[in-house]
């Protein structure tokens, strides 16, 4: 090949490339915030659920909680998840789990051995944690009925509390 047409098909890949960068950025979903419209979850390998999405939850209070197991606090709070889960059996709420990109091939191995039976799944390339804002793992978001999201970073401790509330309305 001439230097010229080199630089040609050089510059067409870097045209395309970010091109390609540029419709993925226009697909990706809206920043989370409180009291806006709960973006949606872009989310594989469930366990312990069928695939669900936010809109099949509408009615229902959700908490989403973004795990990771390479994450001790992750771990630590899957103990007190799993009691919370219980304990809210038969109401209107939904804990859904989204473990991050980092360490996912481990989850499934995690949910048999610490018995957890809420749906769970993996956010594959990371867009999922990106729209909720997460910066660190354990993040609790809970949305309401509506798919409103009432707090963006709730403390689980906070969690039953919250959960009540939303219950309540």
């Amino acid at each position: 090949m001439s230097a010229p047409r080199d630089v040609l098909v050089a510059f067409a890949l870097v045209a395309a490339i970010a091109a390609a960068r540029l419709s993925l950025a226009a697909e990706r979903p809206a920043v989370v915030e409180a009291g806006k419209l709960a973006p949606e979850l872009r989310v594989e390998g469930w366990k312990s659920s069928k695939p669900l999405a936010l809109g099949d939850l509408q009615g229902k209070v959700v908490l989403l909680t973004f795990w990771g197991s390479h994450s001790r606090p992750s771990l630590d709070e899957l103990p007190r998840l799993r009691k919370l889960r219980h304990d809210l059996e038969g109401k209107d709420v939904v804990l859904l789990s989204i473990h991050v990109k980092k360490g996912a091939e481990a989850m499934p191995h995690l949910v048999e051995q610490y018995g957890l039976d809420w749906p769970i799944c993996i956010d594959p390339d990371g867009d999922t944690a990106k729209a909720y804002k997460v910066r660190a793992i354990p993040h609790h978001v809970l949305i309401d009925k509506k798919s409103i999201v009432r707090d963006a970073d709730l403390a689980l401790d906070d969690a039953r509390a919250a959960i009540d509330k939303l219950l309540s309305e």
